[in-house]
């Protein structure tokens, strides 16, 4: 059939969505009868699908799709042209979407807030599922959710005749899917493969789908697992926890369901009382079918989340639970290193991305430690496996216990030991509680050790991981006493170039270079997997700080880092960020959360004794956390920030079209012109224009001296990294030489009288700035 005899939107979802010809593997399509017929067939009742015009498909329709998917042995790609992936600004701005954009934009919105996870299963239990339509000013309802091979869903919302699909993978919302227009949204863990496999299941049960899109569906629950630990942990966990703390929810919704081998937890044990399914491969999607229900999938997105207290507090939960009702394996493990000191927990790997001398080793830094401490234990940790393992999980434990198995051959027998591996989580958090520090892989071979329980230790990852992991903030180690071995000491070995790692280069290389010139911190070789390290550099590394992580004494004071406005490179943050592994909450009007210091001033002290506090306030303002302090600071020349900060002013004028007054900004009474350093270090901020005075500078003086554990000087960039990450032990290689270059102060040169005025402005600044500078230099000012 010529596409002219189409309607134009069925033109047009052709065009989006099918390959111009079948591309069939048959050997003789000759014997097919008319592909073009098929073809149309599949669009139409693909088309009438998702508009829901259910009443035109015929059973020819059904027969010419299912003709055609055999033929091309079911092969996905043979029939459908590849998915457009659009970013959420892209997607706004696209002509190829026939919707409302401000109505997109708001549903994308909605999509990307804190508590939409909350929010969907509020509606759920209502049986009043609803999101903004973005094809008009109604809500599109949703009573349909498609699974896709056992670890995803399609949630199809419709607004009369027009359709789009939420996608849940790891978090409550991961993309939107557009069918019409063959286009995907993306708002996290979503990729074109996901579109593909969602048609192939849609069109290989397509006469099923048909009977459930037009069955008055029924909420059945809230599914809350995931085949891979770590994303159950971070993702699924904490957002399940929240859920189960509103009574009012969790009290209507019919089952709390998880598919088997992705079960990390007991749900029986944590949340007694409420009905519990435990789904096998393909059940779920079964009943969903058969019995007209429809789920959703509950999970958080960790970019949402701008502080860590969120997955401490449901951490805490769970360990506690685990630590007051052991099973007789934990008892029964706990005893067998009894009474060692340090009893020490290490983490094997029998998988990919490994460190490949960890059997020699483990070996060898075990029995160092055993010289220097006669009593030392061992616990030797793996695969984690779920309360209702699969033959390949099992055998993934496996994998770990040979590797084990290694490591024991070459320990010195004396050393007791027992292994957690194959075990649960509960299992494991008992266990770990007891431990008094570790040596694990960086990413999830540490998450019951190190995000769970908070315990100190050493860390290792490839160097391509590690600075990926850093970069955007993937694990959590809540420990200031966690050491990841730089990268120097880490040698990736390559192997065939995946996929994966195409990906990752490419999501790395373009981050670099975005926060520092000269940064080298993100280079990128192809296919990094495994890793090698030097076992008699690692252990150096153990034994220069173990005193530290042994010491039980945790952090009382909370690192305050104070960043003068126009005084830093913006970039700062991130590098504080990364050396500190993501332990900073830094504090700006402009974003969701925190905006103001009395944002955080609910979080626990011991929290924020183990982060960085970092924005732009000043001294003092410790005390509405009610906590004690120490403080940090970045200063540069008075005078170049005074002009930068001008440059603002000026700025505006010309944005008003208005030659700028120079007289009139410095006269006019902006206190952050007038002696901002000292303002900011005294604590005196509310000062009246043109009323700094000596004692303030006295006090500012004083500050520095004894409340300042660190001073960055802005025109000393390279030495002031040099003495930061000697004060904090960190890497410093996570740091530049020299921060990316700051904006050109507007203003050049001054007149007599401006200068006059300038002169005053900074007049306590200055001599503040050189207090600093002989304070840092060890020189008498």
């Amino acid at each position: 059939m010529d596409n002219s005899a189409f309607p134009n939107d069925i033109q047009r979802f052709k065009a989006a969505t099918f390959l111009p010809q079948p591309q069939l593997r048959a050997r003789n399509t000759q014997d097919i009868d008319n592909i073009e017929f098929l073809q149309t067939s599949a669009v139409e009742a693909l088309f009438y699908f998702f508009s829901n015009q259910f009443e035109k498909i015929s059973d020819g329709h059904i027969n010419g799709l299912h003709t055609l998917f055999v033929a091309a042995k079911s092969d996905i790609s043979a029939l459908i042209a590849p998915v457009t992936i659009l970013n959420s600004i892209k997607a706004i701005q696209s002509e190829k979407l026939t919707v409302n954009k401000n109505n997109l934009a708001g549903l994308i919105a909605e999509c990307k807030t804190e508590d939409f996870a909350i929010r969907l299963v509020q509606a759920a239990v209502a049986n009043n599922l609803t999101l903004i339509s973005p094809f008009s000013g109604n809500r599109a309802t949703c009573q349909e959710s498609y699974e896709v091979e056992n670890e995803m869903f399609f949630l199809r919302f419709t607004d009369s005749h027009r359709c789009f699909f939420l996608i849940q993978y790891v978090s409550s919302a991961d993309g939107l899917y557009f069918p019409e227009e063959n286009i995907l949204i993306t708002l996290a863990h979503v990729k074109d493969v996901h579109i593909k496999r969602f048609l192939k299941k849609l069109i290989s049960t397509f006469p099923s789908a048909v009977n459930y899109a037009t069955s008055m569906n029924r909420f059945l629950g809230v599914l809350a697992s995931h085949s891979r630990p770590g994303h159950f942990y971070y993702d699924i966990w904490p957002v399940l926890l929240e859920v189960y703390q509103q009574k009012e929810i969790i009290d209507q919704i019919p089952y709390l369901i998880m598919r088997k081998d992705h079960d990390f937890y007991d749900i029986g044990q944590l949340f007694e009382g409420y009905k519990t399914l435990i789904t096998e491969k393909n059940e779920l999607d079964k009943i969903l079918l058969n019995d007209d229900k429809w789920v959703i999938h509950l999970g958080t997105n960790r970019q949402l989340h701008l502080h860590r207290f969120y997955y401490e507090v449901s951490d805490k939960y769970w360990v506690n639970k685990a630590i007051s009702s052991p099973t007789g394996i934990a008892l029964a493990k706990v005893k067998q290193v009894e009474g060692c000191y340090p009893l020490v927990w290490i983490g094997v790997e029998g998988q990919k991305r490994s460190w490949l001398e960890q059997v020699e080793g483990y070996a060898y830094m075990l029995n160092q430690l055993a010289k220097k401490y006669p009593n030392l234990g061992v616990v030797i940790d793996g695969w984690t496996l779920p309360y209702t393992p699969s033959e390949a999980s099992i055998k993934e434990a496996g994998k770990d216990l040979l590797v084990e198995g290694k490591i024991l051959k070459r320990l010195n027998p004396a050393i007791k030991h027992v292994s957690v591996i194959g075990e649960n989580s509960n299992t494991k958090i008992f266990v770990g509680n007891k431990i008094d520090f570790f040596i694990c892989n960086f990413a999830t071979g540490s998450i019951h050790v190190s995000k769970m329980l908070g315990k100190p230790g050493f860390c290792h990852l490839s160097g391509d991981l590690s600075s990926m992991s850093l970069q955007f903030g993937i694990q959590i180690h809540p420990n200031n006493r966690v050491y990841l071995l730089p990268k120097k000491y880490v040698a990736d070995k390559h192997k065939i170039q995946t996929t994966y790692f195409k990906k990752l280069k490419t999501a790395l290389l373009n981050v670099k270079n975005k926060f520092s010139k000269n940064q080298n911190t993100l280079k990128i070789a192809p296919g990094s997997l495994s890793y090698s390290i030097d076992k008699k550099v690692f252990y150096h590394f153990i034994e220069q700080r173990l005193d530290k992580v042994l010491d039980k004494n945790e952090p009382t004071k909370t690192n305050i880092f104070i960043e003068p406005a126009f005084g830093v490179h913006f970039s700062l943050r991130q590098h504080l960020k990364m050396a500190a592994q993501g332990n900073f909450i830094q504090i700006f009007q402009h974003q969701n959360f925190p905006k103001k210091i009395e944002d955080i001033a609910g979080f626990s002290n011991s929290y924020l004794a183990r982060n960085i506090i970092y924005g732009v306030f000043g001294f003092g303002i410790h005390h509405k956390l009610n906590t004690e302090a120490s403080y940090m600071i970045w200063l540069g020349d008075p005078l170049q920030r005074l002009r930068l900060h001008i440059g603002l002013f000026t700025k505006q004028a010309a944005n008003n079209n208005q030659p700028p007054d120079l007289n009139h900004i410095l006269t006019v009474g902006y206190k952050g012109l007038d002696n901002y350093y000292t303002r900011l270090v005294s604590g005196m901020e509310d000062v009246p224009f043109g009323q700094c005075s000596e004692d303030m500078l006295d006090t500012a003086v004083d500050n520095l001296t004894r409340h300042f554990i660190f001073i960055g000087i802005d025109e000393q960039q390279a030495q002031s990294f040099d003495r930061l990450c000697t004060l904090k032990d960190w890497d410093r290689s996570l740091f530049p030489d020299e921060l990316p270059n700051r904006l050109q102060a507007a203003i050049d040169e001054f007149s007599d009288n401006e200068q006059r005025l300038v002169d005053a402005l900074i007049q306590y600044d200055l001599r503040l700035y050189d207090a600093a500078l002989a304070m840092v230099n060890k020189v008498k000012p």
